[in-house]
Formats: structure tokens, C-alpha cells, sequence
């Protein structure tokens, strides 16, 4: 917190965790330093590694939960990027994997939320809906690197369980 520079408090990452509702709704959440009333372009992402890998970078085929304010209206999606750091655009362009995801701005926090089910019709791309290590990023002004804010400072050693979501056992 208080570290995006001289860029608006609603793009600063408090807080970010995702989890899961019941059996069936996975939630991807941020916490804002100040309420959120974008003016430009603003992204609100959680990106998610493929299936095997946990390296704190959006590799091309990994995927990314994205709430994105256009400079008119917010819409969420899921998509598979196609270029290094771009979770939307970028050469090759990101892939929409599911479009009009249900998503919330209230204050300054946010979330969007994907069905579990929707999840493992992407088992075969390597999203395993089970378990990804994710982590959040802020971009204001554009939907380019660099990120306006990290959810953490530095990536998680390759093969440890930081930032990883878990299904829920069934109850």
C-alpha cells in the first residue's frame, strides 16, 4: 500500500485474496486504498498460471480474471494471454475465454465472480480449476505493462504454495 506513485489511490492494492463460495463460485476480490472511480482506463486483474508453474510472470497460455473499466463502463472476462504481460491485446492478442463474467465495485473494493464448472472447460488449455497460483496487478491508464500495482512485491519461489487457491473439500 502506498506504493503507485503519484497514480489515484483506487488502483493501490490493499488487499487481494480469491476464494471460494459454496461449491460452485470461485470470487477474485481486491481491496483499494480509496473507492474506486476510474477516469481512464483502469484494469483490475488476477492473473492465474498454467496447470505445473508458479513463477509471478503472465507467460503467453497463462490466463487472467480481468475487471476492466474502458473509459465508459466496466466489463469482466477471463482470458488466455497470447503475449508476455498483456492479459488483454498484445501480438498475438489475448484469447476471451468467457465473457461477461458477474462482477461488483462497491467502495473500494471489487470482485468478479466465475462458476467453478466454467473453470474445467479449461482443463485441457492447463487452467486446473482445483488448484492455480495467482496474484493481483493494477494498470492504470492503459491495459499495457507495466502494472500501476502488484499484489505482492516479488514473485513466489518457483514450486512453494504462496498465493495458491485450493477447492474446498466437500462438506
Amino acid at each position: 500500500m502506498g506504493d503507485v506513485g503519484t497514480n489515484p489511490a483506487f488502483v493501490d492494492i490493499v488487499k487481494a485474496k480469491v476464494t471460494q463460495i459454496g461449491r460452485d463460485q470461485i470470487v477474485f476480490f481486491m481491496e483499494l486504498a480509496a473507492p474506486v472511480r476510474p477516469d481512464r482506463t483502469t484494469l483490475y486483474s488476477w492473473f492465474i498460471d498454467k496447470d505445473g508453474t508458479n513463477d509471478g510472470i503472465l507467460h503467453p497460455g497463462d490466463f487472467s480474471v480481468n475487471l476492466l473499466f474502458d473509459g465508459t463502463k466496466f466489463s469482466a472476462n477471463l482470458t488466455k494471454a497470447g503475449q508476455a504481460g498483456r492479459p488483454l491485446g498484445g501480438t498475438p492478442p489475448a484469447t476471451v475465454l468467457l465473457s461477461e463474467l458477474p462482477f461488483r465495485v462497491r467502495g473500494n473494493t471489487v470482485r468478479v465472480i466465475v462458476n467453478h464448472e466454467q473453470l474445467e472447460g479449461f482443463v485441457a488449455e492447463g487452467l486446473n480449476p482445483n488448484m492455480f497460483a495467482w496474484w493481483s496487478v493494477t494498470r492504470y491508464g492503459t491495459v499495457a505493462p507495466p502494472n500501476t500495482d502488484r499484489a505482492f512485491n516479488v514473485p513466489p519461489l518457483p514450486g512453494t504454495d504462496l498465493w495458491v487457491y485450493r477447492q474446498a473439500p466437500p462438506q
